[in-house]
Order: structure tokens, then C-alpha cells, then sequence
């Protein structure tokens, strides 16, 4: 076995050159920044703060926060103060010049505190320009220092109370106006003004680069409130949509069972009996349909809607013709709804004796309908509840839904063209393959 050594003798190490030296400086700064204890923690300090200000949602408690930090900010004063308080100048005058700085500090305040959390709504002009006023009276104070100061802070104070349309003006107007102050005003005739203004320039571009980003996410915050808000009221609406459809037949069932056995009761108990004994299978199905329809695990088939259908009709003396046909999962699904929903306007409103039930498919078409030779009241509750929603299930699938009346006969029929009948089968087609890469792959 060979024993590989690193060979550390002064001619085997590299001599860097300028560049060398670069790279390994930075290097060698890379590695105390990610092995020294204290460095990693301004780190992770440094990202939890990005992640708070910039990914995270702001809440109540974020906006406090914001307000608190305000009082933070203020604290540059302290600088002015200290001058002040060593300064030769009388009591008086000290008691003067410390009240303007308390009063700007209060404007201040009252500038953030007013525009949190309703940001840029102008909601403290008089605050913003009872600052910039004594701001500028301090300018007699305390000279060139104060001024770069109150540059920045009024930039600041009224981007956050303005509207954004009068940002490009602030960002501009009030390094102009530091400009002339400082060089005409004050008698500066370097270019420190003119740097000063393009510090104070860039300063409100990142300020209100800063702003606009929060502003965005309140927004995105309160989009996606209403988007919670529509998804429960359409959740609210399914769900009433499908218990209704539901709980209309099976009950209707039992009601119309429920009053054949009563009648039959006294002339023949046993298939009096026979009938209770339907009504607490309906009953006993429509609370497991109930159960699963919640769950959202509910499947139902045209095919067995219509033996219930037919099932029901034959014990309401409906005479009932049925020819269907296979249809895509989605259009089934469809299909089936249609056919409990008119179902059960036959049993409950038309007074109908014949009944038919019918799906049709074609190359280019599939038309599902059932027709009653009732009377006119079924045409009356054309557009209740149930019907209103099997129109909200047959536009889902890009049908058309006609209800009416047609040579005698009420109607309610849903049409699929060719493009709907392509998107149902391609969909199911995707559902069955899904299914099946899934119960593979499941197996290896």
C-alpha cells in the first residue's frame, strides 16, 4: 500500500503572483467569513432579515414593528443634541434649538405612524411640512452636516406619504433643492453640493425601489385574500349545488315511497313492509353519498343513475324507455347529473306517465336527454336550484343545455359538439393512463 503526502516544502508551495494574491485573499476571506462563529451568525442575521422584509407576508405585527423602527431611525439626533448641549450658546437658546429637534423627531413619527399600514396616502401633510420647516430652520443651527441629513430624511418622509405618481418629482426636486441651498444659500462653492445631490438621488431611488416592493406585497397580500374568499364561496356553492342534487331524488324517493306504504298498509301490510324496507335502503345511500359528495370522493356513472332513475319511475307507475350509450368519463359524469336532476322534476312536478332516457353519440356529437309527457309544471321550475347548476356542469364540459317544451314533451337535453367530445376523451384518456403509470410504478 503507497503512502500519498502532501509535499509542503517551500518549492512545491506556488508563488502567487498579483493575481494569485487576489484570489487567495479572497479565498482566504471566504473561509474566515464561513468558519468564524460570530461571522456566520451576522450572516444568518443579515438573511433572516432579507427574508423578513422581502419574502415574508406583512401582517398587523410586521406594521408595528415598522412604527417602532421609526423611533430607531431617530436616533441620528443624538449627534445635534450632544453639539448643542457642549455648545457656549445661552440656556435659552439650547432650550430653543433642543425643542425644534423634539418637534422634528415628532413630525417625524407622526408621518410613519399615520401612513402604517396605508402607505403613500398623503394621510400627514401637515406633519411632512411642519418638518421640512424646522428642518430647514436648523439649517441657521447647525450648517452643511444638518443638510445632508434633512436631504435624506425629507426624501424619505415624503416618499412614504406621497402617492407614487409624485415619486420621479421627489427623487428629483429635492436634490435640486439641497444643490441650490448648499451652494447658493450657504455659500458652498465646491462640489461637494453637487455629490451630495447625487448621493441623495440615488438614496430615494433605493427608497423607493424599497417601497414599491412592500406596497406589492400588501397587494399580493390582499389578492390572495379575495382569491381565499372566492375559493370558499365557490367551494360553499359546489357543495349547496351537490347536496341539492343529491338529497332531491333520494328524498323525493322516500317521500313517494314512504306514501305508498302508508296507503298500502291496510290493504297489503307485507308490501307495505317492502316499501319501508326501500325507504331505509334510499335513505341509508343518500347518507353515504352525503358522506363521500363531502369527502370529495364521490364517483358517479350515467349508467347507474339511470337504473335508479328507472327504479324510481317504475314505482311512480312512469312508464319509462331507456338507450344509452358509453360516453367519456367526463360527459358520463355529466350525463348522470342530468339524468338524476330531470328524474327527479318527473317524480316531484310534472305528473308525467312516460318518460324517456336516451344518449346518443355520433362521430362529431353526443346529445344526452330525457323528455316527460307531463303537464306544464315542470316548465315552470325549468330554471330552479338543480337546473341552475346541471346548466353550471353541462357549460363546464363546453355543452349546450336546452330546457323547454318540444311537441308535447318536456325536454331537458345537453348537446357536446365535436371539440367538447375530443376534450372528454383526451381528459379521460389522461386520467386512465395516469392511473395506470401509477398503480406501475406503485408495483416496481
Amino acid at each position: 500500500m503507497t503512502d500519498v503526502t502532501r509535499d509542503t516544502s517551500p518549492a512545491a508551495l506556488p508563488v502567487p503572483g498579483p493575481a494569485g494574491q487576489a484570489d487567495e485573499m479572497a479565498g482566504n476571506s471566504f473561509a474566515i467569513i464561513a468558519s468564524t462563529p460570530r461571522s456566520r451568525r451576522l450572516v444568518d442575521a443579515a438573511r433572516r432579515a432579507y427574508v423578513d422584509i422581502f419574502v415574508d407576508e406583512w401582517g398587523p405585527r410586521r406594521w408595528m414593528r415598522a412604527r417602532l423602527a421609526a423611533i430607531f431611525v431617530l436616533c441620528f439626533l443624538i449627534w445635534p443634541v450632544k453639539a448643542m448641549l457642549r455648545s457656549d450658546s445661552s440656556l435659552p437658546y439650547k432650550m430653543l434649538v433642543l425643542a425644534g429637534l423634539m418637534a422634528f423627531g415628532l413630525c417625524f413619527l407622526a408621518v410613519i405612524w399615520r401612513n402604517t399600514p396605508r402607505l403613500h396616502a398623503n394621510r400627514a401633510p401637515y406633519a411632512v411640512v411642519a418638518a421640512i420647516a424646522i428642518g430647514s430652520a436648523l439649517l441657521a443651527v447647525y450648517g452643511r452636516p444638518w443638510l445632508s441629513a434633512i436631504t435624506y430624511f425629507t426624501i424619505a418622509m415624503l416618499l412614504f406619504n406621497c402617492r407614487t405618481s409624485r415619486w420621479p418629482y421627489i427623487v428629483v426636486g429635492v436634490p435640486l433643492a439641497q444643490i441650490v441651498v448648499g451652494r447658493y444659500l450657504m455659500g458652498d462653492h465646491t462640489m461637494a453640493p453637487f455629490s451630495l445631490a447625487i448621493q441623495a438621488c440615488l438614496i430615494g431611488v433605493i427608497q423607493a425601489a424599497f417601497y414599491q416592493q412592500i406596497t406589492a406585497k400588501i397587494e399580493l397580500r390582499r389578492v390572495r385574500a379575495d382569491l381565499a374568499r372566492l375559493a370558499v364561496s365557490e367551494e360553499r356553492l359546489r357543495i349547496s349545488r351537490d347536496l341539492h342534487d343529491i338529497l332531491g331524488q333520494q328524498l323525493s324517493a322516500v317521500s313517494l315511497k314512504a306514501d305508498l306504504a302508508a296507503r298500502l298498509a291496510s290493504r297489503d301490510p307485507e308490501r307495505a313492509a317492502a316499501e319501508m324496507i326501500e325507504v331505509a335502503a334510499v335513505a341509508r345511500a343518500a347518507l353515504s353519498e352525503v358522506r363521500e359528495t363531502v369527502s370529495g370522493y364521490r364517483q358517479m356513472s350515467m349508467c347507474g343513475e339511470t337504473e335508479t332513475g328507472r327504479a324510481i319511475l317504475i314505482a311512480a307507475r312512469v312508464h319509462v324507455n331507456v338507450s344509452i350509450c358509453q360516453l367519456p368519463h367526463p360527459l358520463d359524469q355529466c350525463g348522470a347529473w342530468l339524468v338524476r336532476e330531470a328524474v327527479t322534476n318527473v317524480i316531484r312536478h310534472s305528473g308525467a306517465s312516460n318518460c324517456e332516457i336516451k344518449a346518443v353519440r355520433t362521430p362529431t356529437s353526443v346529445v344526452i336527454e330525457v323528455r316527460d309527457d307531463g303537464g306544464t309544471e315542470g316548465a315552470a321550475l325549468a330554471y330552479g336550484t338543480g337546473l341552475t347548476g346541471l346548466a353550471e356542469r353541462v357549460e363546464n364540459e363546453r355543452g349546450d343545455l336546452f330546457i323547454g317544451r318540444e311537441r308535447g314533451w318536456f325536454v331537458v337535453r345537453a348537446t357536446f359538439g365535436e371539440a367538447a367530445v375530443r376534450s372528454a376523451a383526451g381528459r379521460a384518456a389522461a386520467a386512465i393512463g395516469g392511473t395506470i403509470g401509477g398503480t406501475i410504478g406503485g408495483a416496481e
